[in-house]
């Protein structure tokens, strides 16, 4: 799925773990999205390159609606 090869020795600080991790999934590209479906209107890499370079709110404009659902629906 990503491009990341991980490495995290057995006696790694809890701290450090999740940097690493952090780490790995914000520099990895992804193979494909979940369910073969694209969330956003725009390519989702050009989108994430965007919104690092400019630091501003995500776009909503450019998400894709798929469903009626709502997290607040899922969330309960």
């Amino acid at each position: 799925m990503g491009t990341v090869q991980i490495t995290i020795d057995r006696f790694t600080r809890l701290e450090d773990f999740i940097a690493k991790w952090e780490s790995y999934f914000f520099n990895s590209y992804f193979s494909h999205t979940i369910g073969s479906h694209e969330g956003v209107k725009m390519g989702l890499i050009e989108l994430w390159q965007q919104q690092v370079a400019t630091g501003k709110a995500f776009p909503i404009e450019q998400l894709n609606k798929h469903h009626n659902l709502l997290l607040k629906h899922l969330i309960k």
